[in-house]
């Protein structure tokens, strides 16, 4: 639904000239194309631009609006010969009007608050009589919240649909000054006629003034924009002021802080998200930080255990080790004093000392001779000896079992 009211549903007199010169701007550059034609106003809000359109050599202007409000108004206040209101869903307009066709199809504000724009467009394209003009305008804002369009994604969109716009223009705020004297109809006190805004002054002098170096319309910074497809023949420019004091600037201060107030709103709104997202972000990173915490806490505990572990087997490995030396020394002690104690009984047998004599004999005698001699005299004495077999045999056997005691106590 269009926004295009001068004041309340209930009290239209009270309307802002402000509004009414911004919405009447448009509405005016359309004036020289809509001459004995059928018109649809889309979104036509409180009807004033129908009627205006129709006062201007329109053949039937007709308006359509959601709100019955609205519709009911423009049918009080502006509804004449030639046009007439009806109630309707902008976006449904094919099922209100059927097989209808218009010569000219206007819409302004309306297209940046429906969620299909393109099924939009398409039921305009189907509507507009052959040859017939389409007059598409919307607000220039990037804030997605409020489903606007900036010029180049509504253009693409737009042009997708329609075809090739040969033109578009933007609305830009041109302030400036008029001197008149008091007796003037435009600023004596008590006109309060709602329908004032269909009688414009033609102004009897102005003189437009170019503007500043690099101040100029474009896509950036223009407030409101519209499309044209169907009229190739340049437009004209149209200047629409409304007069009032400048001690009481209601309606400007009112436009201006309410677009800061949406603004401000929905500047708060993002940070908002921004702000819950972070607090979110911010829990799991902590989360996150403390398991790592806890983590690296076990794994220093895990290594501090292994480290003990490590240590108190280091100790055990060097206890063996010196178990082991210390075994082995006492071992070699043993068999070193059971070797002297067999050499000391060796050498103090009698034995040991008859066969001195031999035994020097024995050195000068050749090595290949002396162990054939020493073999015969073994075997001479043991035949020659049988007393002492069973000296030799007890010898022998105490012999064994001192080895074997000393084996056993060294394992």
């Amino acid at each position: 639904m269009s926004d295009q009211k001068l004041g309340s549903e209930d009290a239209i007199s009270t309307y802002d000239t402000l509004l009414a010169g911004e919405c009447l701007g448009r509405y005016a550059a359309m004036r020289p194309f809509v001459q004995d034609k059928r018109v649809l106003d889309i979104a036509c809000g409180q009807g004033y631009g129908s009627r205006l359109l129709r006062d201007w050599g329109a053949g039937e202007v007709v308006g359509v609006d959601l709100s019955e409000a609205s519709i009911a108004t423009a049918q009080r206040m502006f509804e004449r010969d030639g046009v007439r209101f009806v109630v309707g869903n902008a976006c449904r307009a094919l099922e209100v009007f059927g097989p209808e066709r218009f010569d000219v199809i206007v819409s302004f504000r309306t297209i940046e608050d429906m969620s299909a724009p393109d099924m939009f467009l398409g039921s305009i394209k189907t509507m507009m009589a052959p040859g017939g003009a389409v007059f598409i305008g919307f607000p220039n804002s990037n804030n997605a919240d409020l489903k606007k369009h900036d010029f180049e994604r509504f253009r693409s969109l737009s042009e997708q649909v329609l075809g090739l716009s040969p033109q578009w223009l933007s609305e830009v705020i041109v302030p400036g000054f008029n001197l008149v004297p008091g007796t003037d109809q435009l600023v004596i006190p008590g006109r309060t006629n709602g329908s004032d805004p269909l009688k414009p002054e033609e102004p009897s002098d102005s003189y437009p003034i170019p503007g500043q170096q690099n101040q100029h319309p474009k896509p950036g910074n223009a407030s409101y924009y519209l499309g044209v497809w169907g009229i190739a023949a340049p437009f004209t420019a149209v200047a629409v002021s409304g007069q009032f004091h400048s001690a009481v600037p209601a309606p400007w201060k009112a436009l201006v802080w309410s677009e800061c107030r949406r603004t401000a709103q929905a500047d708060l709104e993002r940070l908002t998200v921004e702000r819950d997202a972070l607090t979110i972000e911010r829990s799991v990173t902590r989360r996150r930080l403390l398991e790592l915490d806890r983590r690296i806490t076990k794994q220093n505990n895990d290594l501090e255990e292994r480290q003990f572990q490590a240590k108190e087997l280091q100790s055990q490995v060097r206890e063996l080790r010196s178990q082991v030396a210390s075994a082995a020394g006492c071992r070699r002690e043993g068999e070193c004093e059971l070797m002297r104690h067999q050499l000391q009984s060796i050498l103090s047998s009698t034995n040991w000392r008859l066969m001195a004599p031999f035994r020097m004999v024995m050195d000068r005698i050749p090595k290949r001779a002396r162990f054939a001699i020493r073999w015969t005299a073994r075997i001479a004495y043991w035949v020659v000896t049988p007393n002492l077999w069973l000296k030799r045999y007890r010898y022998f056997k105490e012999r064994n079992l001192s080895e074997s005691l000393t084996q056993n106590r060294y394992d």
